[in-house]
């Protein structure tokens, strides 16, 4: 306790990110409003742990500085994250001018007030969140399979992805949703953009993706998968 202010230590120099929203979820909702105080780049993302008010502080812009500081891969990461800054508040406080337009030239994004986050849902909550989507986002740099993307499939709901990994085969491009080369946001935004603009493609790619989807039933995974151990232990 100092000057009567409770002070709450968690975590170590990376460890507190993963412990800090916990804490925020846990205590804000007895809070007026919670303060984050961005002094190092990173922000601490309150606002999506908890409905209570979020204001973000920002005392500077790093960028270039945390690569010298931290090295490439760290430095990197953490100037990703820091250019979430301007979408991850809806209300901001800077420092100096300066400060404020670099977080100006950040990017924008849609009104995140408009996003729904959802965290663990019920099987069949899920079912119903996929069949009311128009479609299904999924930009992973590597999928052993994509689960997601033929569970959607099964729900009517093409997916749009990135052609890493196994992605090629839970989707049939131009089918049963689009594939674009990894890292191509210009491309995948105009496939998203393209498909909520297209009532009839959308039809045809629902029915497809349906279809496609029938091709798969865990019975037949075991049964494959029986087939090999069995084969393994003879």
């Amino acid at each position: 306790m100092i000057d009567g202010i409770r002070v709450i230590r968690r975590g170590g120099r990376f460890g507190v990110h993963l412990k800090a929203p916990m804490l925020v979820h846990r205590l804000a909702k007895d809070a007026d409003v919670v303060v984050d105080d961005i002094a190092h780049a990173v922000p601490w993302w309150s606002r999506f742990v908890t409905r209570t008010p979020v204001i973000g502080m920002v005392h500077h812009v790093h960028q270039s500085v945390a690569t010298l500081e931290l090295g490439i891969p760290v430095g990197t990461a953490v100037k990703l994250a820091e250019r979430t800054i301007k979408t991850s508040y809806s209300r901001l406080i800077t420092f100096s001018q300066g400060t404020k337009r670099e977080i100006e030239k950040q990017p924008k994004c849609l009104n995140l007030d408009d996003v729904l986050f959802v965290s663990r849902v019920r099987d069949e909550e899920r079912v119903r969140l996929l069949q009311k989507s128009w479609a299904l986002c999924t930009p992973s740099l590597v999928e052993g399979w994509g689960l997601v993307i033929t569970e959607a499939a099964a729900c009517g709901t093409p997916t749009l992805a990135y052609d890493g990994g196994a992605s090629n085969e839970a989707i049939v491009d131009g089918e049963t949703g689009y594939l674009v080369r990894y890292g191509d946001v210009q491309a995948l935004s105009e496939k998203i953009v393209m498909l909520n603009r297209d009532d009839e493609l959308r039809r045809s790619m629902s029915n497809t993706a349906i279809q496609y989807s029938n091709r798969f039933d865990w019975d037949t995974t075991t049964n494959e998968t029986m087939k090999i151990l069995e084969a393994s232990s003879n």
